[in-house]
């Protein structure tokens, strides 16, 4: 009894010692430390990338790494050199509330530097994120790219990329590495909003709102989302793109402002849904038609990119919320 005793407590120590869920800071507004707490945070996100951890040493390590901060970090961040697996992971998660704002995290490039933030390892989760990529020259001027080398367990959700020549570009050589894009807007690429055409691409795009892409470029390819007929698309609007908003069929409950989005539940030729179409703001405006249109993926997500819970499942990044008026009386007795 003594040994089963000793052993089950050696099993816990064990444990607990080898086995951590680590958490790192980024604050663009600090001097730069280790990133052990907020007071002694990373000034950018490629100070912390620099340390290229083994996640799966010493019975393995998740690690989530939180950014804050009003000055734009401005320097690209290539994740490259990190040892992740299914269990050991990195989740990177910004301030971004689904409205743009310079006192939120921003990664912030100016032309001709790369890709603003270019993911070369598995297992990696992005969200609430703001990438803004000032530059118009091909692979020069990515927002985010990963990498087309058999990368795998990749989500970017949450998040706002804006400009870029391309904003999001992904590509695989094989159908099992998963890339997942929920609850993102995306608008004013040079390009492509979303390039995801390699057809053994294991790709999902659900409940995205690209708008305004390809206008830049201004050719017969330049798509709202350019991807194959293996991409699984659901509850996107895609918006005003030069050429096309979909290019190939694929998916279903989408929104596109031409005629291409098809598939079951989808509406095509489909006027300015937006709060805000000039200013920029992609909420979902009262009355508009992909307010409860989309279908229900909460075995995958619940909530919009606001945080907000879905109910009615919309399509597009955001779910109409009704803002309910409760009126006060007060009743004085003299």
């Amino acid at each position: 009894m003594k040994k089963i005793l000793l052993s089950f407590i050696w099993l816990l120590f064990a444990g607990n010692c080898f086995a951590a869920a680590l958490v790192q800071y980024v604050d663009t507004d600090v001097s730069g430390g280790d990133g052990s707490s907020w007071a002694n945070a990373y000034a950018s996100l490629s100070a912390w990338e620099a340390q290229n951890l083994n996640l799966t040493d010493n019975g393995g390590d998740t690690l989530t790494v939180y950014c804050r901060g009003t000055a734009a970090d401005t320097t690209r961040v290539i994740i490259d050199g990190w040892i992740t697996s299914a269990t050991y992971t990195i989740t990177i998660i910004g301030d971004f509330n689904g409205t743009y704002s310079t006192s939120k995290y921003r990664l912030a490039l100016s032309a001709a530097v790369g890709s603003g933030l270019f993911i070369r390892d598995d297992y990696i989760t992005v969200s609430n994120f703001q990438v803004i990529h000032a530059g118009t020259s091909g692979t020069a001027d990515i927002g985010i790219e990963i990498s087309d080398v058999f990368r795998t367990g990749i989500t970017i959700k949450n998040s706002l990329i804006v400009g870029g020549y391309r904003g999001i570009i992904t590509a695989s050589d094989s159908a099992s590495n998963t890339r997942t894009f929920i609850n993102c807007i995306l608008y004013d690429s040079y390009y492509t909003g979303i390039s995801a055409a390699s057809a053994n691409a294991a790709t999902a795009i659900y409940n995205c709102t690209v708008v305004d892409c390809g206008h830049g470029k201004a050719n017969a390819d330049s798509d709202g989302i350019s991807n194959s007929t293996s991409t699984i698309i659901q509850n996107t609007i895609v918006y005003n793109s030069y050429a096309e908003d979909f290019n190939a069929a694929s998916g279903s409950y989408n929104l596109s402002s031409d005629a291409t989005a098809s598939g079951t539940g989808s509406l095509i030729n489909q006027s300015d849904p937006f709060v805000a179409y000039s200013s920029n703001n992609f909420h979902i405006a009262v009355g508009s038609n992909p307010i409860g249109a989309g279908t229900d993926l909460s075995g995958t997500f619940t909530n919009d990119i606001d945080g907000d819970t879905r109910s009615s499942w919309d399509i597009g990044a955001d779910e109409y919320v009704s803002v309910t008026t409760t009126k006060l009386y007060i009743m004085v007795v003299e």
